[in-house]
């Protein structure tokens, strides 16, 4: 296990760290040799200063929104899970609620659930609790149709065993079903991430006072580019740090359950 999770993370750091590599490069040449105007592509070393010079007119540092970003992330993406999970479970054991409900889960991938915000304002009160919310039930839609679809279209081989075993069925869930549905699960699960990603940052962009997609925001109408850079890169490094955590635990869960 320890050798698949070593074996999955330096895969996946070196990937970003090339393409970070290649990237800042191409910036730097860009901006030293006046291809592009600075003003609006300000140099790498405007960009990385950035951090003690933001507008933001609240005592909150680039640390501060990158941590409330990340609580919000994780939390929604967590709690996103388990309900999907929960969900794609109940109907698959409930197959007529499945089918019945399944059209209104799909409508979710059509609707702005930013509508909900005011609802969920009063509801929760104006904290973290509404963007979490919504950037939870963002999550959970792959995640219940894909845990579905892993339960529900188990190879017969599968039914094969547990019936020739007769075992418990707990213990039939936790040795045969669940394994075999897992790969589905973890599908859905990366699905779910993105999907948390873009809930929370985007959110934050358009209703928060703080986090990364606030800043963003805050520091292009504030005419600071270089600072909405370095929020920028946060943000793609906080997205690369989730999914690269997310395959880890499903490399390591799969290898465990094989």
């Amino acid at each position: 296990m320890q050798r698949e999770l070593v074996r999955t993370l330096k895969s996946q750091v070196l990937t970003f760290l090339v393409l970070a590599v290649i990237i800042a490069a191409g910036w730097w040449l860009v901006t030293e040799t006046d291809l592009v105007d600075t003003r609006t592509f300000p140099p790498l070393d405007e960009i990385i200063g950035a951090q003690t010079q933001l507008t933001d007119p609240a005592p909150a540092t680039f640390l501060d929104h990158l941590a409330v970003t990340s609580v919000r992330v994780v939390a929604s993406l967590v709690a996103g899970f388990l309900l999907g999970f929960g969900l794609g479970v109940l109907f698959w054991r409930l197959p007529v609620l499945g089918r019945a409900l399944e059209p209104y889960l799909l409508a979710f991938y059509a609707v702005p659930l930013v509508v909900f915000y005011p609802f969920l304002l009063v509801l929760l009160g104006i904290n973290s609790w509404p963007i979490i919310a919504i950037s939870m039930v963002m999550c959970s839609v792959p995640v219940a149709l894909n845990t579905w679809i892993g339960f529900r279209e188990q190879k017969e081989i599968h039914r094969m065993v547990h019936l020739a075993l007769q075992l418990p069925r707990l213990l039939r869930f936790r040795r045969i079903e669940l394994p075999a549905a897992l790969p589905q699960v973890f599908t859905g699960a990366r699905v779910g991430a993105v999907y948390s990603l873009v809930g929370t940052i985007g959110m934050e962009f358009m209703v928060s006072s703080e986090g990364l997609g606030y800043a963003v925001r805050h520091q292009y109408e504030t005419f600071h580019l270089p600072s909405m850079y370095l929020f920028l890169a946060a943000t793609l490094a906080l997205s690369f740090v989730v999914v690269t955590a997310l395959l880890a635990v499903s490399a390591v869960s799969l290898r465990h359950h094989e």
